[in-house]
């Protein structure tokens, strides 16, 4: 049930409830300590904690070898010569409540004594698709931090021991993308959508792609797909918004648009696309309203910025700095919303 309910939390995008569900299982006789340890140090990737991945996973990565046990084991005594029929076994006497104790290749079960299992397994010898998950969750951290130099290096050494990883895939075509090789990306999202057909993400980032190409026939089938596997991403909302923009169908984009700010109200990108719509539109004053409402979120958004100037508007000071806080989701993800092309 933990391990279902962690799986749960992760697809929600909550990260942090994820590790607590499954830190309770540490020390215990499943899962394996291995696959244990690689699924806390994904999750600690998406919050971008380099460090505590290194931490967790550190042994994988340095290709440390665990010590072999013999489980074939000693015999206690030395076995029977072929040479002669085995020797006859004393009969056993009854025990107190009067019942003849089985035997057991000539052994009587009062004497077979029963293995001692460890109660806390040790991990096991690690395996090619261990080496490259603990790799990738290095890169994935590393990207989530800012650091894409970092990012590359440990995503290119997971893909150098098993490149069939969706989920690998597509941090290769987020790290692609980041340095502006929007094929590059493209083929790799493409990769990681068939390799996991299940996964709503490459699908909706190969849209974008094909937006930026300027496919938006591609475009739109990559959104469709993405929200017919998953209703509450909304990125593919915001992408299928664009699609019917860059084709001068605004009035349609603002309902597809607004449905990706009711998943997300903190989606900066999405609150900018929709005040496009309404300015295309005429809608000055509701444009007005949405963009400052993007300042606020971020006022280092210099888009929200310069589109005040764009409608005539007073760009406000920065609000006051307070708590910030944390929030997880699709806003929350490694790879911010990507930039949207205009029309």
């Amino acid at each position: 049930a933990r391990e279902a309910r962690a799986d749960v939390l992760i697809r929600s995008h909550r990260y942090r409830a994820s590790i607590e569900s499954l830190r309770v299982l540490e020390g215990g006789d499943r899962p394996d300590p291995t696959d244990l340890s690689l699924r806390i140090a994904e999750s600690l990737a998406e919050l971008g904690k380099v460090a505590e991945v290194r931490e967790e996973l550190g042994d994988l990565m340095d290709d440390v070898v665990d010590v072999e046990i013999d489980l074939e084991g000693t015999p206690d005594e030395e076995a029977p010569d072929d040479d002669g029929p085995p020797a006859e076994a004393e009969p056993v006497p009854p025990s107190e409540d009067g019942q003849v104790p089985k035997e057991v290749d000539g052994r009587s079960s009062t004497e077979i004594v029963m293995p001692y299992l460890p109660s806390h397994p040790k991990p096991r010898k690690a395996k090619e698709e261990d080496r490259a998950r603990a790799h990738h969750a290095m890169g994935r951290a590393a990207m989530v931090a800012g650091d894409l130099p970092g990012a590359q290096e440990h995503l290119g050494a997971a893909a150098g021991i098993r490149p069939d990883l969706p989920r690998l895939q597509l941090d290769i075509g987020n790290a692609l993308r980041e340095q502006g090789d929007v094929k590059g990306a493209l083929a790799a999202y493409e990769l990681a959508t068939d390799l996991d057909l299940d996964d709503e993400s490459p699908r909706a980032l190969s849209g974008i792609c094909h937006l930026q190409l300027q496919d938006t026939r591609a475009a739109e089938r990559a959104f469709d797909g993405a929200i017919g596997i998953a209703p509450g991403y909304a990125l593919a909302w915001l992408g299928k918004g664009r699609v019917l923009m860059s084709s001068g169908k605004h009035k349609k984009a603002v309902r597809y648009i607004r449905e990706a700010l009711h998943l997300d109200p903190h989606f900066t990108e999405a609150r900018l696309s929709l005040a496009e719509a309404y300015l295309a539109l005429g809608m000055t004053t509701e444009a007005d309203k949405e963009v400052r409402r993007a300042y606020a979120l971020d006022p280092e958004a210099g888009k929200a910025a310069r589109m005040l100037e764009q409608i005539g508007a007073k760009v406000p000071g920065p609000p006051e700095p307070g708590p910030k806080v944390k929030v997880e989701g699709p806003a929350a993800m490694t790879t911010e919303p990507p930039p949207l092309p205009k029309e």
